[in-house]
């Protein structure tokens, strides 16, 4: 599976999203980071496991 690789403001810290939601942010839903309160922003960065 793939996971796109979503981050915020802190160092060292990312979110890997699943497709669907990584679907769900574009048609323009918003999650936060629970420590910096920014909003998750996808990297360009897709992992594979």
């Amino acid at each position: 599976t793939s996971a796109y690789i979503y981050r915020c403001a802190c160092p060292e810290r990312d979110f890997p999203f699943t497709a669907q939601r990584h679907a769900l942010v574009r048609k323009g839903r918003r999650y936060f980071c629970r420590s910096c309160r920014a909003t998750l922003a996808f990297s360009g960065e897709l992992r594979t496991d």
